[in-house]
């Protein structure tokens, strides 16, 4: 018959095995993904309510997280760089006053968006799959500045050039809905390549001060981009 403190040492080590295979970790892999998606774009904006204006065009590019719950629904959110802005004809003269004509005048805003959408995948787990977005944006004011081509010189005179700085002009924080959609092409399971358009409804006035003018933004922004799939999983233990 074994000592009593042998007997003892054995059952202690009989103990912690099996406590070790009872409390034995699993990884499980859920249905959900993480998309992280840079893209770059071109945007096309106006200025609602600004007379005699035209769109301009402008670069923008951003990154979103696309959320995939489930095959046909996901959350996309993320931030980006957006500019905006219109452009007009205004009359200019020279340090003499000597009318030079019109020239293009342009305004320009640059903002931090951060949008958040709802997504719905027609053909979501195919390897072509048509989405479509709806939601809101925020956006916060960077810059806006009003600027002109305009010469050095007109008739061998000085010409003052215009480059103004007048962000205190508008409101550091606008709110827009956006409407988008677009395709994507899966590569592999977690590797994608899309393209995309969205419209984007600006909803509030973007003057800091009371105006008989009331400016909106209102545009269209199209881009390209890639998607890399991270696999939501997580550990469960059995006791």
């Amino acid at each position: 018959m074994l000592p009593k403190i042998k007997r003892s040492k054995y059952i202690l080590i009989l103990l912690l095995v099996l406590s070790s295979y009872s409390l034995k970790a699993w990884e499980v892999r859920t249905d959900s993904t993480l998309f992280v998606n840079p893209w770059v774009g071109l945007s096309h904006y106006k200025i609602l309510g600004f007379p005699q204006s035209f769109s301009s065009n402008y670069l923008s590019y951003g990154i979103d997280f696309d959320y995939r719950f489930h095959s046909e629904l996901s959350f996309k959110f993320g931030v980006s760089l957006m500019s905006k802005g219109n452009y007009y004809f205004a009359s200019y003269v020279n340090a003499e006053n000597t009318p030079m004509g019109e020239f293009k005048t342009f305004n320009k805003f640059q903002y931090l968006s951060f949008p958040l959408l709802l997504t719905y995948n027609l053909f979501g787990g195919k390897k072509l799959n048509l989405f479509i977005d709806l939601g809101v944006n925020a956006e916060f004011l960077l810059q806006a500045k009003t600027y002109a081509k305009l010469p050095k010189t007109f008739e061998g005179v000085s010409v003052e050039q215009v480059n103004v700085v007048n962000t205190d002009t508008y409101k550091p924080l606008n709110f827009s809905l956006v409407v988008g959609c677009g395709f994507e092409y899966k590569i592999k399971p977690n590797l994608l390549v899309f393209i995309q358009a969205k419209y984007d409804h600006g909803i509030n006035q973007i003057l800091k001060e009371n105006s008989t003018y009331v400016f909106k933004h209102r545009g269209y922004c199209a881009g390209i981009g890639i998607k890399i799939g991270i696999p939501i999983k997580y550990t469960t233990s059995t006791n």
